[in-house]
């Protein structure tokens, strides 16, 4: 479904099913079900898409980023935080993923509906 936008990443080990379980218990309603079956069998990934270099975060700083904006009631406490490029860091809302920028908190971005829209939006820039 995905192979050709993932071909240039290196993928994690699969992680324990007590962190995955642990994310999908708190945000199977938020993430996409694309994104929870990849994150299911590697515990994120890095490398290239496209010409962007994408860190797909392993579940343990998914949390922890994620309840660090909640706990600190800031501008993307609605979002769960999935990995960065560095400059841009990447969330999802509802199931719909967007770069966020966290210096100017007024900027965001739709990537797609889902993880595979997202990675060939990030791809396609």
């Amino acid at each position: 479904m995905y192979e050709d936008l993932i071909s240039n990443l290196t993928l994690n080990d699969k992680p324990d099913n007590g962190a995955f379980s642990r994310l999908a218990d708190r945000y199977s309603t938020v993430l996409s079900s694309d994104y929870l079956a990849f994150i299911r069998l590697h515990n994120g990934a890095n490398g290239l898409v496209g010409d962007n270099y994408l860190s797909i975060w392993p579940i343990a700083d998914v949390l922890e980023v994620t309840e660090l904006h909640q706990i600190n009631d800031d501008p993307y406490k609605q979002f769960v935080i999935i990995g960065s490029t560095g400059y841009f860091h990447y969330g999802v809302r509802d199931r719909v993923f967007y770069e966020l920028d966290m210096i100017d908190d007024s900027y965001s971005r739709e990537m797609g509906g889902n993880f595979v829209d997202f990675l060939r939006a990030l791809k396609a820039q």
